[in-house]
């Protein structure tokens, strides 16, 4: 048997490849997060607003 085939093959990505993958996952995780922070908040504000006393006419 040949030596060669035995060997486990590693594939090494060239540099470039590598940066830009990692811009990628930081800039998704940069998305998620402010999505998670960003989507209660103006949740929580519309429903602030609709609940409003004045804006109901309660007052």
């Amino acid at each position: 048997m040949d030596a060669i085939s035995q060997s486990p093959v590693e594939v090494v990505l060239p540099m470039h490849i590598r940066d830009i993958w990692a811009i990628v996952i930081i800039l998704g995780t940069m998305l998620i997060l402010t999505s998670l922070l960003l989507c209660p908040a103006t949740a929580g504000t519309i429903y602030c607003m609709r609940t409003h006393p004045v804006l109901n006419g309660a007052a």
